[in-house]
């Protein structure tokens, strides 16, 4: 699997944002709202990403950036289990 950091330049800044916003817990509307997009949009740029970093999820996604700082499958979900309450 390629690292964060090149994976990552691999993204556009569109793609960049919203992985920034994926980081933030934030749901396809609040991404939408916070870009200026359409949720539809929304979902064509997270195919985009999980095409080019080759993952099938959101917490794919975050393992890809975060992995490289220690940050574990099991830490991720608990972060994503914290931000939901």
């Amino acid at each position: 699997m390629p690292t964060a950091s090149l994976s990552l330049d691999t993204l556009t800044t569109r793609e960049q944002a919203l992985v920034s916003e994926l980081a933030r817990g934030a749901c396809n509307k609040r991404i939408a709202s916070a870009l200026g997009i359409t949720e539809g949009t929304v979902k064509v740029h997270l195919s985009n990403i999980f095409r080019k970093l080759r993952v099938k999820s959101r917490a794919e996604v975050m393992l890809e950036v975060l992995g490289p700082l220690g940050i574990t499958e099991d830490e991720l979900q608990q972060i994503v289990r914290l931000a939901r309450l």
